[in-house]
């Protein structure tokens, strides 16, 4: 049987034909990575804003001596990276940190933004990180950390936040490279608290709550915290999530 293979011509007119499609899957895929509003806004002791579908907002265990910590969880897709978003705002100087849960791998690991310092950490249970734990040895502190820490008391910052799938990550602060790093391997956040408490909380039992708050998380999914206060100002507005990680001025994504 005699076979005829096609010439260049026929495959540069198969390509030609095959190309609308090509430019149509990719048009998809970069679709499936635009921004997603999460909130109008989260606040301690106050709770979330407009907060948008597949979300839900939660009540954060006490602290020592403090109260109020709020968070709103997205149930978002598993993509190529993650992006967190949002303006902070906090005051009386060491109070306040926000945790930032960026899915990693099948679970989520955090990146902790304090008044003086980045922590980050992705442990088995919450507990183990509560309010008081995290880790500063994976975090690489760049040039511009010290021009931002410690923050200032109610000045409104731009954070961005962004992680790979495998769990680097760099944080943002006005548009600078403030730090960069690995969080560890993800595991699934787990809220359950066990008897003897968390990590920085209040006397137990302490819990997180409502009842209806999935206390497992699923892969992809993906959250903010807002901790515990006394009275204070701690709270992020215009919260956005990307499930991919974002191009930034001088800094492309990983």
């Amino acid at each position: 049987m005699n076979m005829r293979f096609p010439g260049p011509i026929q495959l540069c007119l198969l390509a030609l034909a095959l190309s609308p499609c090509l430019a149509s899957a990719q048009t998809s895929f970069t679709g499936m990575a635009k921004p997603i509003d999460v909130a109008a806004g989260l606040q301690s002791n106050k709770g979330a804003t407009e907060p948008q579908p597949n979300t839900v907002v939660f009540d954060g265990p006490r602290g020592d001596g403090r109260h109020g910590a709020k968070g709103i969880l997205l149930k978002s897709n598993p993509g190529n990276g993650s992006t967190w978003s949002f303006k902070y705002i906090r005051n009386h100087e060491g109070e306040g940190s926000v945790q930032i849960i960026h899915p990693v791998g099948r679970g989520q690991a955090l990146i902790i933004i304090k008044a003086k310092e980045i922590r980050v950490d992705a442990p088995k249970i919450w507990a183990e990180t509560g309010w008081g734990g995290g880790e500063t040895k994976g975090v690489n502190e760049k040039n511009a950390f010290k021009k931002v820490f410690p923050l200032k008391d109610d000045q409104e910052y731009n954070i961005v936040s962004r992680v790979t799938a495998g769990g680097s990550f760099d944080l943002f602060i006005d548009g600078e490279l403030i730090a960069s790093g690995h969080t560890g391997s993800g595991k699934p956040l787990n809220l359950k608290i066990p008897a003897e408490g968390c990590r920085g909380c209040g006397k137990p039992p302490v819990q997180f709550g409502p009842k209806d708050l999935p206390l497992v998380w699923s892969p992809g999914w993906a959250g903010v915290i807002t901790g515990p206060v006394d009275g204070t100002r701690n709270e992020v507005k215009n919260l956005q999530f990307t499930p991919a990680t974002i191009d930034m001025p001088g800094s492309p994504a990983r």
